[in-house]
């Protein structure tokens, strides 16, 4: 689907949820400049496509999107998309989980319990089902990787919040050997601003591979 596009991800399938909010969105766009045809997942299908036309306007690969609330969403919608993904795709080089839901710090006896339970299934339940539904293409891909985005923290001097550091970066392990990037801008995102005291420098996505 990246046919005519050069870059270290040329060729290559990517799965993005959350692909609409600040660290997905930034994600799928440096994925898209390295070459990768990226698969746009979320429920804010605005927002989708206006990451959509970004990566449109910058010359990458045409993106797809893919609309799916992770709220509400079965293991049996993960498996159909999964299959979308095999029948329109032929393959799926990564997956990566960007969606999250935090409502903020708050006190057990504050804290609704919708609002954990919407935590538990769109930042444990969904990735575990959507990973495992995936799982046949990307081992088909020769490609199995785990990604991890860590996030170092310092205390803010005054406020005695944490800080999102500059150094926050994501590592991808795989078959051909370990591959890190820089975490954008430390995306700061409304996830973010719950946490964070203030935003932290912006910084490229700039891949590199390590064995």
């Amino acid at each position: 689907m990246s046919a005519g596009h050069s870059g270290a991800l040329a060729g290559q399938v990517l799965l993005i949820t959350g692909a609409a909010g600040g660290l997905g969105s930034e994600l799928a766009k440096q994925a898209a400049a390295a070459g990768a045809t990226v698969v746009l997942a979320g429920k804010r299908v605005r927002a989708l496509e206006r990451v959509y036309d970004d990566i449109a306007a910058a010359g990458g690969p045409e993106p797809a999107i893919y609309p799916i609330n992770l709220e509400g969403a079965t293991p049996a919608e993960f498996e159909v998309l999964a299959d979308t993904l095999a029948q329109q795709c032929g393959r799926l080089d990564a997956l990566i989980h960007a969606a999250a839901s935090f409502s903020g710090l708050t006190p057990l006896e504050s804290l609704p319990a919708d609002d954990w339970l919407r935590s538990l299934q769109v930042n444990l339940n969904a990735p575990f089902a959507l990973t495992q539904a995936c799982l046949p293409l990307l081992r088909a891909a020769q490609v199995t990787a785990y990604l991890c985005l860590m996030m170092k923290h310092e205390s803010a001097k005054h406020s005695g919040m944490p800080t999102a550091s500059p150094s926050s970066h994501c590592v991808a392990w795989s078959h051909s050997g370990r591959r890190s990037w820089n975490i954008p801008a430390c995306a700061f995102t409304h996830s973010r601003r719950r946490q964070c005291a203030r935003p932290c420098a912006r910084a490229p996505i700039s891949p590199r591979t390590r064995s």
